[in-house]
């Protein structure tokens, strides 16, 4: 079951609460900013640059990265879901499997297919 059941609300595989400091000082937001790009194309080239970070990570770290090597991606409909699911079985599966331009250390990930698991319900 993903992600696995965990007994504390605030303590989740994704996140967990800490006190507000210096060292902690709450959410960090990361934006793309893409003027004149489709918003699928943009999607399919975050996506698989996140997946194979994840490999990456996973390759040089192991089991302390994400085992699950997994991307959460949130849509406001569910026609914009059906279609990213799609894309992602095919563009992003095939731009992980045929070769992946290098890391930030010149390395090249490992290629890895996208198991894609996607709901409508919350």
């Amino acid at each position: 079951m993903f992600p696995p059941p965990l007994i504390d609300a605030g303590e989740t595989f994704f996140s967990r609460r800490l006190p507000l400091s210096r060292s902690s000082p709450g959410r960090r937001y990361r934006g793309i900013l893409a003027p004149g790009e489709r918003l699928t194309s943009v999607e399919i080239r975050l996506m698989t640059a996140l997946l194979e970070f994840g490999q990456y990570l996973f390759d040089r770290y192991g089991e302390a990265a994400d085992p699950y090597m997994a991307v959460v991606d949130y849509f406001t409909s569910t026609l914009e879901l059906a279609g990213m699911r799609r894309l992602a079985e095919d563009d992003v599966t095939d731009r992980l499997v045929l070769g992946v331009p290098p890391v930030a250390d010149g390395s090249n990930c490992s290629p890895m297919s996208a198991g894609v698991a996607s709901t409508g319900r919350l």
